[in-house]
């Protein structure tokens, strides 16, 4: 695969919410990425943030 189609991958995973599953994934494929390598990092950073966020915001109501 070429690393826009692994950042593809990536992304796929997060629409579904499945953080493990992106994580293994970027772990398992981490060489194969690229120049997409930060950016998949930084990602995946932001969406468990994210999520976690509007779990705790929406807890609150």
């Amino acid at each position: 695969m070429k690393p826009l189609e692994h950042f593809n991958q990536l992304k796929h995973f997060l629409t579904k919410k499945d953080f493990d599953g992106a994580k293994n994934y970027l772990e398992k494929h981490k060489d194969e990425f690229g120049a997409y390598l930060i950016q998949a990092k930084k990602l995946l950073k932001h969406s468990k943030t994210t999520n976690g966020f509007f779990k705790k915001f929406k807890g609150l109501f």
